[in-house]
């Protein structure tokens, strides 16, 4: 349990000051006389000639949950919200501090009429710090962020769509200006002009062509054929259709007759293959037919040669039994 002590100057005596109270300990208040009471934002101690050395001390009574300023025996005195604490050089009774309350330390010294030191004047503000409740005083202050930051997100998003309400509102009266302007008596007369326009330039166009056809068959009409015929003849373009004609009935011609003898050679190729390959079949089975008399006889020779020493032994034998 402790508090902290915040002292904001109101006439630009001193810089801000943040001093922690502890149950256990006074913080002194005086003027500056030496290194170790240099004037620091977490102490006390003031550049000033009108504090005394040890003009007050401040503590914090854990019991009460409260913040006590007391004067010790200076000689400006001590001021409470414009109230003195005690007489000169007197202690005063301790006075409970509360946040928003006006502290001054010392009288402004002042040479006829301008003030030559300046009293230390400030304002209060008292935090008390309680560590068993500390958890739920971030999980509160992280809460009330979260809330404030979907608050600040839900300010955005309305903003946003009162936007796009506008532009919405506006397209809509630009269509319904449109429609009305299109639903209007005026734009009927327009729109039949345009087309009664576009009618008569079509029709001067066909007219124009009709014409010209009318006149190429009045003019052709007057003349032979031979005429025609000899006036296309002396036209460029009618030459050039001419010969490009003429030679493409010749390509063709060209290209009949060489399929025609490709597909005479095609035949002749086919009869030519056919004839030899008679001829080769013929060669075959008289070659087969040779082969097979070769076999027969050399089977009918092979007989005699094993029957002929049988033979000749009998034929032996018989003309020594007749000569007997």
């Amino acid at each position: 349990m402790s508090a902290l002590f915040i002292f904001t100057p109101l006439n630009g005596t001193f810089s801000p000051k943040k001093v922690q109270l502890e149950p256990s300990q006074s913080v002194k208040v005086g003027r500056r006389t030496n290194e170790y009471s240099t004037p620091q934002t977490n102490n006390l101690f003031f550049d000033s000639k009108v504090l005394s050395r040890h003009h007050a001390k401040i503590w914090f009574d854990k019991n009460t949950m409260g913040v006590y300023v007391r004067d010790v025996k200076s000689s400006n005195g001590t001021f409470l919200n414009g109230t003195r604490l005690s007489a000169e050089n007197r202690s005063s009774a301790p006075y409970r501090l509360n946040s928003g309350d006006i502290l001054d330390f010392g009288v402004d010294i002042c040479n006829d009429d301008s003030i030559v030191h300046k009293n230390v004047s400030g304002k209060v503000q008292i935090i008390i710090r309680d560590p068993t409740k500390t958890s739920d005083s971030t999980r509160l202050l992280s809460e009330s962020l979260k809330v404030d930051t979907l608050l600040v997100q839900l300010a955005r998003h309305y903003e946003q769509f009162v936007c796009l309400n506008e532009e919405f509102e506006g397209l809509d009266k630009s269509m319904k200006g449109l429609l009305e302007r299109i639903d209007s008596p005026l734009v009927e007369p327009a729109q039949k002009q345009i087309a009664d326009d576009s009618n008569k330039i079509i029709n001067e166009e066909e007219s124009k062509r009709n014409d010209q056809k009318d006149s190429v068959f009045s003019v052709h009409s007057k003349k032979t054929p031979i005429e025609c015929v000899a006036e296309v003849l002396e036209c460029p373009i009618g030459k050039q259709d001419f010969e490009q004609q003429d030679t493409d009935c010749n390509a063709l011609i060209i290209a009949q007759k060489t399929h025609t003898e490709t597909v005479e050679r095609v035949n002749t190729a086919e009869d030519v293959d056919a004839n030899k390959l008679e001829y080769w079949k013929s060669r075959a089975f008289s070659a087969e037919s040779k082969l097979h008399n070769f076999q027969t006889h050399a089977t009918a020779n092979r007989y005699l040669w094993y029957a002929s020493p049988a033979l000749l032994a009998a034929v032996g034998v018989f003309l020594c039994m007749k000569a007997r």
